[in-house]
């Protein structure tokens, strides 16, 4: 059960990663749910659409803040797109690195049983390898 340096190299990250990402993400979320009550606590305007309403009614927002507002609202949406997109990429990303790691599970199930069904060839392709269609 003979596997290529760059395949164990891969799995090592791969192992690396799957330990620590408890942790890490865990810390991210703790960090964004203090920094949005911060918000909610100094700046309720940023992130409180109920607090806008209620000053809008009252009277309480000058014009300045109105029109700062309303060129930032094109920003925000774009910003949520650009998040989006984000995610998207990333997710090749990660799908590509799933069939490199399925490739490597399904050469080590081939080595130890030659009659085993290998994976369709859009399996087999990845980051190092070029597709087979």
């Amino acid at each position: 059960m003979d596997i290529p340096e760059n395949d164990r190299r891969f799995l090592e990250r791969r192992r690396k990663l799957a330990t620590t990402w408890n942790a890490t993400g865990m810390m991210v979320l703790v960090g964004m749910g203090v920094v949005l009550t911060v918000f909610f606590i100094q700046a309720p305007s940023l992130v409180n659409p109920y607090h806008v309403v209620a000053r809008l009614q009252a009277g309480e927002l000058e014009p300045r803040y109105l029109e700062l507002m309303a060129v930032m609202l094109p920003v925000a949406v774009l910003l949520c797109f650009f998040v989006m997109a984000a995610g998207v990429l990333l997710s090749f990303a990660v799908f590509a690195n799933e069939r490199r790691y399925i490739a490597i599970l399904t050469g080590l199930l081939a080595a130890d049983r030659p009659e085993a069904d290998t994976m369709p060839p859009a399996f087999n392709a990845g980051p190092d390898k070029p597709d087979a269609h």
